[in-house]
């Protein structure tokens, strides 16, 4: 499928969703109000959440408490100023009564409406409507301040039935021996009314108690609604009863005390999580529904195309596979196959084994194989193979066609897989040239941290006697690093950094020319382990190697045929130029090379780019600035000069930061390098000329 193909159907299912969703408000019209909850988490019509949203904006602190009260009045640092309990659909239990009559008694207010989940019946009154049995009428009202026009109640308050006196609890609607007592001793001093019907009854009443607590009751939970306080003047009359009084008229401070709103008895406990009100609104709303629809079309979508996201490196499970055996699948492939599209079909098989999958493909799974790996691989000479091989797939021919698509095959192979070098040679070379011990360390996934800094023996005489291990040498080649697990990894961290090998508590010191060298297989995605950041930046700099050039590479040849081996040293014919003591000649003359303060500070500009370029997501730490201005010193002296320059910094600025930034995904997948990133970081800065 090709990419335009891909993005017209994209393209048409935002179309249809856009569609679905169109529709389907149409077709729901005004959203039914089933939630009858005078909750400031509900926003429809018959929530409070106006109240809640005009306070804020009123600078009063507010909380929604989605706990229970049983510690109302015993916890200071959740008390409340004003608690508000608003026609709750669930009671207050008897211990919670108990708290709500605490609070009141220590100077608390309470703002009840309707019930009020029991305290209204608590503090001895009873909601009274016009029938008990029928659909409540409507009773206009009268306000103590005239000016300020109210609409007519469904309800309004009354003591409680004959034969149940102001003290009874009986009159509460739950509660028991522990709530009794407490309510009975609830006894008002002054009682005010703030609103009353026209025949002198009693809409909102204030209560005020010994010690300056104070219980509103609000006869007509609707004046707390959201439609009311949208269409009348009820927020003038409402917002008093709510805002908590200043602290300052008593404490000094000048601030306001916090509202709490009683939300866990309107259903809203902390059982009810975010992801549980997310999966409601899913399965309730027309938008829900065209988005889990959407969702299953993508996922249907991409088990049928089988769309993988990423680069070939990220998406193909790979194994280490050796030229001989791609050589060896190749020629078998050739010498079994019946015909030219029977070896055609093997090569592309033989292409995936030594991508780690394993077994033959059909015809067709190999067309879409191919179409995957197409789009996953990050580079156009990549995909212009894979599209070659394609071509010799699909299209008829002549036995022109086999060798055509084992040229494919190695293109493709050559792009995924990265050059090898002899990096052991190299080192050992530059041992022999500088006349020092040279250790090589095979790291594998089974080396233990003991292998490489020593262990302690138990002798004969019953004495423990160390004994080094392979990193106590001059030159140090940790080969493939990556094969081995962290914690072997680890072992180099101490030794890098100070010096110093510990080993039972007892510090054992490394030679002053101590120098680790490592390589690393970035194709062996299985079996290696990623190196961490902290060891990643000890290691001064990166060097990349690729393949000889053609003259270098017959020079190799011809040097194999005079005698030359790998594994013999004294077929090298590299004669000692210097000697430890020479090289400690040579770094007293790097550390005396001047470094202007121009040019440490053009560093500082450089490491300090690195962390806020946006193509970075990691970007180098201090220590890469103390690395890059030792390698500008270092090639400043190679140079014959005293002092560093610009130039030095910028051309070893590759080398030192590559290892050390992670460029963003989203321009890894589009081929950018750290090279590359580093370059854009290097060339926005302004380079000292003076």
């Amino acid at each position: 499928m090709s990419r335009r193909v891909e993005l017209t159907l994209v393209l048409l299912l935002v179309v249809a969703l856009a569609l679905a969703i169109w529709a389907g408000r149409r077709a729901a019209g005004p959203q039914p109000t089933f939630d009858y909850r005078a909750s400031t988490l509900v926003s429809g019509p018959d929530g409070s959440r106006a109240l809640y949203d005009v306070l804020v904006r009123l600078g009063v602190p507010v909380e929604r408490r989605r706990t229970p009260l049983f510690d109302l009045a015993t916890d200071a640092e959740r008390r409340p100023a004003v608690l508000a309990v608003l026609d709750p659909p669930q009671d207050l239990v008897s211990a919670e009564l108990s708290q709500v009559v605490r609070f009141v008694k220590e100077g608390g207010a309470v703002v009840a409406a309707n019930t009020g989940g029991g305290i209204t019946r608590c503090v001895g009154w009873d909601v009274a409507y016009r029938f008990d049995l029928m659909q409540p009428d409507s009773f206009p009202v009268l306000a103590t301040d005239r000016s300020v026009a109210l609409p007519a109640v469904a309800n309004y308050l009354r003591p409680p039935p004959t034969g149940r006196g102001a003290g009874n609890a009986f009159r509460r609607l739950r509660g028991g021996d522990s709530e009794e007592s407490q309510c009975d001793t609830l006894l008002p001093l002054v009682q005010d009314t703030l609103l009353r019907l026209v025949d002198g009854r009693p809409v909102v009443l204030r209560l005020r108690y010994r010690g300056g607590g104070s219980v509103t009751l609000v006869a007509d939970a609707g004046y707390f609604r959201n439609r009311t306080w949208r269409d009348t003047s009820v927020p003038e009359f409402v917002t008093p009863l709510l805002v908590p009084p200043r602290l300052g008229a008593r404490g000094g401070r000048g601030g306001r005390g916090r509202l709490a709103w009683d939300e866990y008895h309107q259903g809203f406990g902390r059982a009810s999580s975010l992801s549980r009100e997310m999966v409601g609104w899913l399965l309730r709303a027309p938008g829900g529904w065209a988005l889990l629809q959407l969702v299953a079309v993508l996922l249907i979508g991409l088990a049928v195309a089988g769309v993988r996201f990423g680069p070939a490196r990220a998406v193909i499970e790979r194994r280490r596979r050796s030229p001989i055996e791609h050589l060896e699948a190749l020629a078998a492939g050739l010498e079994g196959a019946a015909g030219v599209d029977t070896s055609v079909a093997l090569m592309v098989s033989s292409l995936r084994r030594r991508l780690g999958r394993a077994g033959v493909l059909a015809a067709g799974e190999q067309r879409s194989w191919l179409a995957a790996l197409e789009l996953a691989l990050p580079t156009a000479a990549g995909r212009n193979a894979v599209r070659r091989l394609q071509r010799i797939l699909n299209q008829p021919g002549g036995p022109e066609r086999a060798l055509g698509a084992a040229q494919a095959v190695e293109d493709v192979w050559k792009e995924l897989r990265p050059p090898t070098t002899r990096a052991g040679s190299l080192v050992r070379t530059l041992a022999l040239a500088l006349d020092v011990k040279f250790q090589r360390i095979q790291f594998t996934p089974d080396l233990m941290p003991a292998d490489i800094t020593g262990v302690s023996m138990l002798t004969g005489s019953h004495d423990f006697t160390f004994r080094p291990g392979p990193i106590f040498a001059d030159l140090v080649l940790a080969d493939e690093i990556n094969r081995a697990p962290a914690k072997t990894q680890a072992a180099l961290l101490e030794a890098m950094q100070e010096r110093t090998v510990t080993v039972d508590g007892v510090g054992y010191p490394l030679s002053t020319t101590f120098t680790v060298f490592a390589t690393q297989n970035p194709v062996e995605f299985e079996g290696t382990y990623p190196l961490p950041e902290a060891e990643l930046d000890r290691f001064m700099m990166k060097v990349l190697v690729g393949y000889p050039d053609a003259t270098h590479e017959q020079g190799i040849l011809a040097r194999t045929v005079a005698g030359f081996e790998a594994d013999r040293p004294e077929t090298y014919g590299v004669d000692a130029v210097t000697d430890a003591a020479g090289l400690a000649r040579l770094r007293a003359a790097v550390e005396a090379v001047r470094a202007e303060p121009q040019i440490t500070a053009y560093i500082t500009a450089v490491v300090r780019a690195t962390r806020e370029a946006a193509s970075l997501t990691l970007g180098a730490s201090p220590r890469a600035g103390v690395a890059l201005l030792k390698a500008a010193r270092a090639a400043a002296l190679v140079e014959g000069r005293d002092y560093v320059i610009p130039d030095d910094v910028k051309g070893l600025a590759a080398a030192v930061l590559r290892h050390r930034v992670n460029v963003a995904p989203e321009l890894e997948l589009e081929g950018v390098t750290p090279d590359v990133a580093l370059k854009s970081v290097l060339d926005r800065i302004e380079v000292p000329t003076a």
